[in-house]
């Protein structure tokens, strides 16, 4: 007789699985933490805290790896925490009555990490909340994007381009004048917002166009004129700009924080959870709505085509910052670097791409082939969807 090895990725999808044994209802709060196993990285615990979890791990039924030389109680250590969620929770708990502040403070963020990894973040637009994986349109009016420069030279080519992502399926138009390829050349306040504002009010005026319209920058200055007249989500391209995070508030626009990598800060993915925490924490401090904030990994920045797969299969542990994802690896040349082609022949890359973000917890996925890009994200969500 074959066995069925599950691993339940969420508290819902548990229960799923409890439900089917027919088990008394009552017992569901006590049986579904149970189901769930996590495992949480520590860096940089001295060797005696190090120790202490361990301990309170094993006497919960969990268990921890620690250094050779912490048994020793020498140095610092990195700990590895592993158990059910039950297990997680009652650690959690012992840690929060130990005299030690250090300890007393990770049970904190040890319980929220574990809620918001199990959590399914919405982003909200205005009054509407997308519930299903949302498909982000880009509309580049520059003359050196990597994949559409100069394709969008004109007003009327940019409403066309407008109009034909929503019917194609998109859910948010992304309108940017500044080029972000590798080795691309910075343009003045003035000229991008020559670029930009004109193009905005063209795709504003279409009576084809209703969904919601984000302005693609890192200048406070770009983003207020668009805010004024109707877009609706800043799309910071630095993350973590105070000016942006305060406009977002004025105008009860929306925000996506990215993670855009100027020096090496380490090992890459504690780097990205580390920058875009301190990103959402200036926005929240400023009075953000935790809702109206996303976070994207920035696919590309920073990062060589090895440290962009990675970011890929290590997606789903951004889930533990409790917003929703955006990702944006469409065409870009990592893929190329996999399949071989040029940028005209990435499509089948890109969707792959999107596949594997969605299926990790991307809530919104930066696409430059919306058709193609919406009907595999439906599909996607319908998948995830189902527990059975």
């Amino acid at each position: 007789m074959a066995l069925r090895v599950l691993r339940p990725q969420s508290r819902e999808e548990a229960l799923e699985y409890i439900k089917d044994t027919g088990a008394d209802a009552r017992g569901y709060p006590y049986l579904v933490p149970k189901t769930i196993g996590l495992c949480i990285e520590i860096k940089d615990l001295s060797a005696r805290d190090a120790n202490i979890i361990k301990q309170e791990a094993l006497s919960k039924g969990g268990d921890a790896s620690i250094s050779i030389s912490a048994y020793s109680l020498k140095g610092t250590s990195r700990v590895l925490l592993m158990g059910s969620l039950k297990t997680l929770e009652e650690v959690a708990e012992k840690l929060n009555v130990q005299p030690i502040k250090n300890l007393r403070s990770l049970s904190g963020e040890i319980k929220r990490s574990v809620e918001n990894y199990l959590s399914v973040p919405t982003f909200k637009v205005g009054d509407s909340c997308f519930e299903q994986t949302a498909v982000m349109g880009i509309l580049n009016v520059t003359p050196d994007s990597f994949y559409d420069g100069g394709k969008y030279n004109t007003l009327e080519l940019v409403a066309e381009r407008a109009e034909q992502i929503e019917r194609e399926g998109g859910d948010i138009i992304d309108l940017g004048g500044q080029s972000t390829r590798p080795g691309y050349v910075p343009v003045s306040l003035e000229e991008e917002k020559r670029r930009v504002i004109p193009a905005l009010r063209a795709i504003l005026e279409s009576t084809e166009v209703r969904i919601p319209i984000s302005i693609d920058t890192s200048k406070p200055e770009v983003a207020e004129e668009a805010l004024k007249i109707g877009a609706s989500i800043i799309n910071d391209q630095e993350g973590g700009d105070e000016k942006i995070a305060q406009l977002a508030v004025d105008y009860n626009a929306s925000l996506i924080l990215m993670h855009n990598r100027k020096v090496d800060r380490g090992e890459m993915m504690f780097d990205i959870l580390d920058y875009l925490e301190e990103s959402i924490n200036l926005a929240e401090k400023k009075g953000v709505e935790a809702e109206r904030i996303s976070i994207d990994p920035g696919i590309g920045f920073g990062k060589n085509a090895e440290e962009n797969l990675s970011l890929l299969k290590n997606l789903s542990e951004l889930r533990s910052l409790g917003r929703a994802i955006t990702v944006g690896a469409s065409r870009k040349s990592f893929i190329g670097k996999v399949l071989g082609g040029e940028k005209e022949e990435r499509l089948e890359g890109s969707i792959a791409a999107l596949v594997s973000s969605v299926m990790s917890g991307a809530k919104i996925v930066r696409v430059h082939d919306v058709r193609e890009s919406a009907l595999a994200a439906k599909m996607i969500d319908a998948i995830k969807q189902s527990y059975k």
